[in-house]
């Protein structure tokens, strides 16, 4: 076991005494009281902690979802043994109720900031600083398997159109002639 000084740098953006509050943890186990932040200046918090020698230690800054917009918790960085590990470190990660990003200090969603740091910060060998992890590849989606080719549907005989019968000629209607009538006038006796 070894002593080590750890300092949170931390402002805050707050109305009245609606401070917000972090607990600082180590390894999951909380080593404070929920200390306040009522300063928008960067303030720094000591802590005196006794911590294995040689292994890696995750260093935990946790607070409660803000009570509204007008609270802001930012955490700036953290010091150990007078290393400054800054929030654009890649030992940095916000986990909120929101999702986990990396690189921020703004506290927007309560939750926590992780600083999961090597042993070489306390007393191990060096390690080179991790190269953050790439972005998994998508999966490319499988390519479907081509549809084959439909047979093709007999094309029906077409249904032969009749031949119309033939219109008849239509046979003249006779005119009639007009018949000269004779009148005859006669008489007869016997």
């Amino acid at each position: 076991m070894g002593a080590y000084n750890i300092v949170v740098d931390a402002s805050a953006k707050f109305t009245g005494a609606d401070w917000p509050y972090y607990t600082f943890y180590v390894d999951g186990v909380a080593r404070s009281v929920p200390t306040p932040v009522n300063t928008t200046s960067v303030n720094p918090v000591a802590f005196s902690l006794d911590l294995a020698d040689g292994v890696a230690h995750s260093i935990q800054i946790v607070s409660k979802a803000p009570s509204g917009p007008a609270q802001l918790l930012t955490i700036r960085d953290i010091r150990v043994q007078g290393q400054t590990i800054g929030i654009s470190s890649p030992f940095e990660t916000y986990v909120s109720p929101a999702g986990t990003f990396s690189q921020t200090g703004d506290m927007l969603y309560g939750g926590q900031i992780n600083f999961n740091l090597p042993a070489s910060f306390f007393g191990g060998p060096s390690t080179p600083t991790p190269t953050p992890a790439p972005t998994p590849t998508p999966v490319p989606t499988p390519t479907p398997a081509p549809t084959p080719t439909p047979v093709p549907t007999p094309t029906p005989v077409p249904t032969p159109t009749p031949t119309p019968a033939p219109t008849p000629t239509p046979v003249p209607t006779p005119t009639p002639v007009p018949v000269d009538t004779i009148a005859v006038n006669a008489s007869a006796s016997l």
